[in-house]
């Protein structure tokens, strides 16, 4: 008997197959180390021969990269990892906390972020990806020889400590549109704690602290290699000790600002450079002084700093 589907019934049945394809799929990875103290997502410890649930995890954070698909999400659970990560796919990456779980140089050669450029970073992505999201973990590239996190998209950085990275925090994407989200983070860079480049970047900082015992370079660049951002918005931000700049920007008519943040260092708080315009506004912000003449000699630029605080 030769039986035939009306197309109604056709399109119910590949309905059917598809949404239970979608809940047998995967969507979250779970990743641990060898050892189960403090952990807080999973119950044992991890091996990249297991299944990435909670109760068989990962070892790895890029086996668990590797084995995900875009949007999916994978929990680090407490612990010490010792590799470098290349993401090439738009997901999102927790940890247990910026005091739990930590990462660190592997003993052998980190390689550069894919791409045409020639930076390398403990964690790094690939270009054309969908946006990647970098919460509650800790980042020490020990030398300094490496940036922290480089991320060649958009996405967010949020709640993490990053040490010792030439930079602490780099999104760098052109010519696509992206945000870039840059909240709460502690960064102790050797050179720059925050770079964000790209003509179609929009970039949101707030409430970060950037600071060192040691002078490093500066706090934050914002579109001084591929033209203006054109969207920026700088506020309750804490920099510290920096040498040359708390914030170098080039001229841009970006729609933003930069209010209600402390810059204390020897170099220039506020730089712009190559002048466009319009005047920058960046009312309400802390020079470490209150002498006019002192807050002056620390701008740079058309900018408007006054009131200051």
């Amino acid at each position: 008997m030769n039986r035939k589907f009306s197309p109604a019934r056709l399109f119910l049945i590949i309905l059917l197959i598809t949404l239970v394809s979608r809940v047998n799929a995967q969507s979250t990875y779970y990743v641990n180390d060898n050892s189960i103290g403090g952990d807080v997502f999973t119950s044992a410890v991890g091996n990249n021969a297991n299944a990435g649930t909670a109760a068989a995890p990962f070892a790895t954070l890029q086996h668990a990269v590797t084995t995900a698909s875009d949007n999916d999400i994978i929990f680090v659970d407490a612990g010490s990892y010792a590799e470098q990560v290349i993401i090439n796919k738009g997901i999102t990456i927790i940890g247990a906390g910026q005091t739990l779980t930590f990462f660190t140089p592997p003993a052998t050669a980190l390689v550069p972020a894919p791409g045409p450029f020639t930076e390398i970073g403990l964690f790094e992505t690939t270009q054309g990806i969908g946006d990647v999201h970098i919460r509650n973990i800790s980042v020490n590239s020990v030398n300094g020889s490496s940036q922290n996190i480089i991320i060649q998209s958009g996405g967010s950085v949020t709640n993490c400590t990053l040490l010792n990275g030439g930079q602490g925090i780099f999104f760098r994407v052109d010519p696509t549109t992206k945000t870039a989200l840059i909240e709460n983070n502690t960064i102790q860079p050797n050179g720059i704690g925050i770079n964000c480049q790209g003509s179609g970047l929009t970039a949101i900082i707030r409430n970060n602290t950037i600071t060192k015992t040691s002078e490093y370079y500066a706090g934050v660049f914002a579109g001084l290699d591929f033209g203006p951002l054109p969207g920026l918005i700088f506020t309750n931000n804490i920099i510290n000790n920096f040498a040359s700049y708390g914030i170098g920007i080039l001229a841009a008519s970006f729609n933003g600002n930069i209010n209600y943040n402390s810059f204390t260092g020897a170099g220039t708080a506020i730089n712009r450079n190559n002048n466009g315009g319009n005047t920058l506004l960046a009312t309400c912000n802390w020079f470490g002084s209150s002498n006019a003449g002192t807050v002056a000699s620390k701008i740079s630029g058309t900018i408007n700093y006054t009131p200051f605080l």
